[in-house]
């Protein structure tokens, strides 16, 4: 009777089990077609409203861009005056509500911003800055003509580079004069510098991954070699100094919680550049200003403190 009963058991659930492998939906090409259907890149078009950072300007005004039907707007508010409205930095800089400085800020944070390409656009619109084999180009929008600006990048000594050791993107560090004609940058030197090691965490074999990484004590570190590019007929104008240390007033890397290339700014009419040199320490900072056709460097004032030298949260307070 016993042995009955088992076997029946022992029958019931082999049935239930070929039924089940039976019932088990078979995963077609058409299935993946329609999953990724819901990835992000093919979801953001239908959501509007989304990823929305403002940014501060003058006169306790600010602006932030936002996507509705897949369409990118620019959104400007006045607070004190209760107003919001909708306009274009690039084409009529807001009305003539805009500085050209402004709109070069709003440009490089929508440059830096979630999906954004690895290209900086120039304050008109019309050119994008980019790097390729470790030199600087630009590409005209409207046609998609490429121009090299630099000839002597190499491995570890590239133009724009965006490497600080602990974070680094493939985007250039530049910031565009008003009249999108002048570029300031630098050729990053990091070729004597010590590297750290990572592997990545993916299915099938890992790969090593090396990262230049100056640690505490090393005699060596990046440093910047500063330059104007002037872009119409490309020719490089290195500042006649010594390199700088690979540091800004904020952080030990050159763009600090924010978007911006830090402590540096182009004069209205783009006939000289103003930026801070920082130590490896952060004990002195020197206000210095080039001049862009010459490259010739003027020491303005400088600062030492004992501890260490920040200049602001988050954006530098010396503009």
């Amino acid at each position: 009777m016993r042995t009955r009963t088992f076997v029946g058991i022992l029958g019931i659930a082999l049935a239930s089990s070929l039924a089940y492998s039976q019932q088990t939906p078979v995963v077609t090409a058409a299935d993946y077609a329609r999953a990724e259907k819901f990835l992000r890149d093919n979801v953001l078009p239908l959501v509007s409203g989304m990823g929305v950072q403002p940014t501060w300007l003058s006169g306790d005004r600010f602006g932030y861009r936002t996507t509705v039907g897949g369409q990118s707007q620019f959104i400007l508010v006045d607070p004190a005056r209760a107003t919001r409205i909708q306009c274009s930095p690039e084409t009529d800089r807001c009305g003539g509500a805009l500085d050209p400085r402004e709109v070069s800020r709003l440009q490089r944070q929508a440059q830096r911003g979630p999906g954004a390409r690895a290209e900086s656009l120039s304050p008109d619109g019309k050119r994008a800055a980019f790097i390729r084999n470790y030199n600087l180009w630009v590409r005209e929008v409207s046609t998609g003509r490429e121009t090299q600006l630099t000839t002597d990048g190499q491995k570890d000594f590239g133009y724009a580079t965006d490497n600080a050791g602990w974070i680094k993107s493939d985007g250039p560090v530049v910031v565009w004069s008003a009249d999108s004609r002048k570029i300031a940058t630098f050729q990053q030197d990091e070729r004597a510098v010590g590297e750290m090691y990572l592997v990545n965490i993916k299915v099938g074999h890992p790969q090593l991954q090396a990262w230049k990484y100056p640690l505490p004590g090393d005699s060596i570190i990046a440093t910047i070699q500063r330059v104007v590019i002037n872009v119409d007929t490309p020719r490089v104008i290195r500042f006649q100094m010594p390199p700088d240390a690979h540091r800004s007033t904020l952080c030990d890397h050159v763009i600090c919680r924010g978007t911006e290339w830090a402590d540096v700014e182009w004069y209205p009419d783009a006939s000289h550049v103003a930026f801070v040199s920082t130590s490896r320490d952060h004990k002195h900072e020197v206000f210095r200003v080039a001049d862009a056709g010459t490259g010739t460097v003027r020491d303005v004032f400088r600062e030492d403190v004992a501890t260490q030298y920040e200049s602001g949260n988050g954006t530098v307070n010396w503009r």
